[in-house]
């Protein structure tokens, strides 16, 4: 089992639902794109590598998943590179300021309203 340590913003990382469990293979571009996701939003996770564990393959067997990637947190489950779902792990006020992105400027501009 090997453990992986999100990179990122420490007040991201406090405020996330529940630490993910990502079940992946071994030059995956998909499992790495999750494994990218989540570094980026800061969400803790767990990396299982599917061809090394059998307990995690057989894991997902008896969940249904025949293939990876699979994203697990709590009773939530993503099957393959879904960026949205990955980032509604977060918690809501998160995940709008990730996908909201910053203010733009708006010096100088007039309100016609």
């Amino acid at each position: 089992m090997r453990y992986s340590k999100s990179i990122g913003d420490s007040n991201r990382s406090r405020r996330i639902l529940k630490p993910a469990t990502l079940f992946s293979r071994r030059n995956c571009q998909p499992c790495m794109a999750v494994e990218r996701r989540l570094i980026k939003n800061g969400t803790p996770y767990v990396k299982l590598d599917v061809s090394e564990d059998a307990d995690a393959a057989a894991k997902l067997k008896q969940w249904g998943f025949t293939a990876v990637p699979v994203l697990v947190s709590g009773n939530t489950y993503i099957f393959g590179y879904s960026p949205d779902r990955i980032d509604a792990l977060m918690l809501p006020d998160v995940a709008k300021e990730i996908k909201r992105g910053p203010e733009p400027d708006r010096t100088g501009v007039e309100d016609k309203g």
